[in-house]
């Protein structure tokens, strides 16, 4: 089994199922109650940056994931349990910035 990552932090490519607020969901259950299996249902996690650059990181991933959670969403599509999408958040560096 391989895991992949987007490398080059390429947009997530399907589009996000929320909550009716458009909020993440607060629970699996409460997705697999309107009909999405859980290979439809993805974790929205923060963990600290590996890139000095940036302050956090967002991964989105399959549903299994529970550490530092923020949410989930569902999408029409299937996953395959091994992709990740990531994204960096507030970058450090602020050269030449007022």
């Amino acid at each position: 089994m391989t895991t992949t990552y987007n490398e080059g932090m390429t947009a997530f490519p399907f589009e996000e199922i929320r909550d009716r607020n458009g909020d993440y969901f607060n629970s699996i259950r409460e997705i697999e109650v309107l009909g999405f299996k859980r290979n439809q249902i993805w974790a929205v996690t923060e963990y600290d940056s590996e890139d000095t650059g940036y302050e956090y990181t967002i991964y989105i991933g399959p549903s299994h994931h529970f550490v530092n959670l923020i949410g989930y969403f569902a999408t029409s599509e299937a996953h395959d349990n091994n992709t990740y999408y990531f994204e960096n958040i507030n970058p450090t560096n602020t050269t030449g910035r007022n």
